[in-house]
């Protein structure tokens, strides 16, 4: 066994492993794979962790990413609609810059990595618990909070990671300014619903 990689060997080993599970996915994707496309030997990937290690070390490192961001928003975001505003084009733009995350969690919900039970306890639960508090404390009685919170993070994953669809073929960017904008003015028609 080759001795633990160097830190900067381990930061291409990670964040080439994390683009891999991103696109094919943790159960399509192998060490191997991470060793080939990182251009290491497979003994470099070996010395940071099993593929399961990885793919935590991968979802801790996003899950903490995604959290300062929200922590850091929700201290500067108003309530009511305009802030629930800000706070729904502020997250497209953030899964939009870190397309891994929303790729992840796609993937996850076609059943890959089922046989890692604690995903979702450890990652979304939080981050959905705190989206439903925001809802909730809206006080429209009408409205489910926890399925008002899955359905904002659906949507922004779910358009993240595939853009608009049209017809047969996927939109060709789903960074482009329009599609965002025709997005976003979508999504803040959905959030006035809620009031």
């Amino acid at each position: 066994m080759r001795e633990p990689s160097s830190p900067d060997e381990q930061e291409q080993v990670m964040l080439l492993a994390g683009r891999l599970f991103s696109q094919i996915g943790y159960d399509a994707t192998t060490i191997q794979m991470i060793s080939d496309a990182a251009g290491v030997p497979v003994d470099s990937v070996l010395a940071i962790g099993t593929k399961q290690q990885i793919y935590r070390a991968v979802l801790d490192s996003l899950w903490e990413k995604e959290n300062r961001f929200l922590e850091e928003l929700a201290s500067r975001v108003p309530p009511g609609p305009e802030g629930l505003h800000i706070l729904a084009d502020a997250f497209l733009d953030f899964c939009l810059e870190n397309p891994e995350l929303p790729s992840l969690w796609m993937h996850r919900w076609l059943a890959d990595a089922a046989d890692i039970r604690d995903l979702e306890a450890r990652y979304a639960v939080p981050v959905m618990s705190a989206m439903a508090d925001v809802v909730r404390g809206l006080g429209n009685p009408d409205v489910d909070p926890v399925l008002a919170a899955h359905g904002a993070v659906w949507l922004a994953y779910g358009y993240a990671h595939t853009g608009l669809q049209f017809g047969y073929a996927r939109s060709p960017d789903a960074n482009a300014p329009e599609n965002v904008r025709r997005f976003k003015a979508y999504f803040h028609s959905l959030i006035d619903c809620l009031f």
